[in-house]
């Protein structure tokens, strides 16, 4: 089991900021509906929806995958246990039945039972049984295949197994998220994965899987260009899915992608800069969608190099930089002011914190205290010999923070601060930080739907989560600590508020934004119902006015 991997891995399926963008050798695949016993599934007059990505697949075993591009993908092609609800707002989010018809939890909180649908069966037309649960929960934690997220099993003492269709998970201890926890994954199928040793799974396992259980089935991918699913003749529930074809187009980046979502190569673009909306507005065929995000934008600071070791350069510079005309000018209104980590569709509580304000004397107060007085060469802030100067770094490919960089940059000149910005490839920037190579860098994290900022700040994670920037603060490790025992939400509550304080005084990143998430949808798409839980949400019940693609 990787300790923290959990966490790492559910950040990183929903990370904005730090993907490593991995070249794939393979060319086209044939998909199952060229040798599935089940035959070619009919359109039905259902139609083809096309989608843009801007990452290809790394795998389709989302166990062996690090990309939320493999997410949007596998998880139309797996079910799991149940369905995760968008309704995570102060507290864990609720579940509605899919692979699971019911379940119940043990008078103590120590055991969930499920109960399996009798009909469900894979796209080969095997029986869905409680075995392939049993099994892959002993992959995903199994240290061969290394999944990122293992640790979020790492509650689950055992999985056994009642009869062919009744499965129950024991836990060590209760806790909030047991729900999540046992549902987190998608089921694999024991009869194809078995046969090949856990050690082997990432050379040996199907590339292009042809036994799945979810509305759609692979037809073909395409490394570099395009993945394309089709129905799955053999889903559950013989109403789903109500496209006959999804085809995923893979664009070189963002500005490209939206291009062709407003010429009509694409139904729907679910990275919608805030200002391209009037284009979308002006365009016949398409429509705007607004939601509330689990992202944040933020400056992450390296809080192992000086000046940034000292928590009150860190506020200071924070002070300094006017994160409303950030908000005004490159998000015309679709984020607010952040005041740390947890945005507010995580409920009111949480992050009705007022933001520090705009206050450059403050800032400049602070610097001085610091032992960076005013003065030195050229105008900037000094301490012996060394001025006060750093380097910023955004990735090439998000010219937005680039914008961003620019404002900073002014702001922090006219205290004193001189900061040079450095633009990286996206991998080169990713790795930089991995390796703690950097003074700050303007980042984002797109949250899972539990809250957990030990993955982000706590000291363990700088060796196996995500603090970069290797700050530490004892006392806020001994808060994170409590919030993970407590046996329920309502209870971690005021350690999650205290340890939310620490982060607001000691500043191991400025808090930069909030962000709504804009996404474009081709008025030939009915159904769509992008929200924070997924943007794809509930791909199965989409539905074409017309049975064209688009071209």
């Amino acid at each position: 089991m990787l300790s923290g991997g959990a966490k790492l891995r559910r950040v990183m399926f929903f990370l904005a900021a730090v993907t490593t963008s991995l070249l794939l050798a393979a060319c086209a695949s044939p998909g199952p509906d060229e040798h599935d016993a089940g035959g070619a599934a009919e359109d039905h007059g259902r139609g083809t929806a096309v989608l843009g990505l801007t990452a290809d697949l790394d795998a389709l075993n989302p166990y062996l995958s690090v990309r939320a591009s493999t997410r949007d993908v596998a998880y139309n092609i797996y079910a799991s246990l149940m369905e995760e609800q968008a309704d995570f707002q102060d507290g864990p989010p609720s579940f509605n039945p899919d692979l699971a018809q019911s379940w119940e939890q043990s008078k103590d909180n120590l055991a969930i039972t499920f109960h399996l649908r009798p009909e469900a069966v894979w796209s080969d037309g095997t029986p869905i049984t409680a075995e392939d649960v049993r099994f892959t929960q002993e992959a995903a934690v199994h240290p061969d295949v290394a999944w990122l997220a293992a640790d979020v099993k790492k509650e689950i003492t055992h999985v056994e197994v009642l009869d062919s269709h009744t499965v129950r998970f024991t836990f060590s201890r209760p806790y909030p998220y047991q729900l999540m926890d046992a549902n987190d994954g998608v089921i694999l199928p024991s009869h194809v994965w078995s046969r090949i040793p856990f050690s082997r799974w990432r050379s040996d396992g199907p590339r292009v899987p042809d036994v799945v259980s979810g509305p759609f089935r692979m037809r073909r991918w395409t490394a570099g260009q395009s993945i394309e699913l089709e129905a799955n003749p053999r889903y559950y529930d013989p109403r789903r899915p109500g496209l006959g074809h999804v085809a995923f187009r893979i664009l070189p980046d963002a500005v490209s992608g939206f291009e062709q979502f407003l010429a009509g190569h694409l139904d729907f673009w679910d990275r919608v800069d805030p200002r391209q909306m009037d284009r979308v507005l002006q365009t016949t065929g398409v429509a705007l969608r607004r939601y509330p995000d689990r992202y944040y934008g933020f400056i992450g600071w390296n809080c192992r190099r000086r000046p940034f070791t000292d928590p009150r350069v860190r506020r200071a510079l924070t002070l300094a930089m006017d994160r409303e005309r950030i908000v005004r000018d490159i998000f015309r209104g679709v984020a607010r002011v952040a005041s740390g980590p947890v945005p507010p569709v995580f409920g009111t509580r949480l992050s009705g914190r007022p933001p520090l304000p705009h206050d450059p004397p403050q800032a400049m107060a602070l610097l001085d205290a610091a032992g960076w007085p005013a003065g030195g060469a050229n105008g900037l802030r000094h301490a012996g010999e060394r001025t006060l100067s750093f380097e910023l770094q955004v990735n090439a490919d998000a010219p937005w923070r680039r914008d961003m960089a620019l404002m900073i940059q002014e702001d922090l000149r006219r205290i004193g601060v001189e900061v040079t910005i450095v633009s990286l490839e996206r991998g080169t920037y990713g790795a930089s930080h991995r390796t703690g190579e950097f003074d700050a860098y303007i980042g984002g994290w797109r949250l899972p739907t539990k809250i957990d900022l030990a993955t982000t700040f706590s000291t363990r994670a700088v060796e196996d989560g995500v603090n970069f920037g290797g700050y530490s603060n004892p006392a806020l490790d001994e808060l994170l600590a409590r919030i993970a025992g407590a046996p329920d939400f309502t209870s971690s509550l005021p350690a999650l508020e205290h340890a939310l304080d620490i982060l607001q005084e000691d500043r191991p990143y400025t808090f930069l934004y909030w962000q709504d998430r804009l996404v474009g949808v081709s008025t030939r798409i009915k159904g769509a119902q992008p929200n924070a839980q997924s943007a794809l949400f509930r791909l199965a019940d989409w539905s074409l006015t017309g049975g064209e693609a688009a071209p």
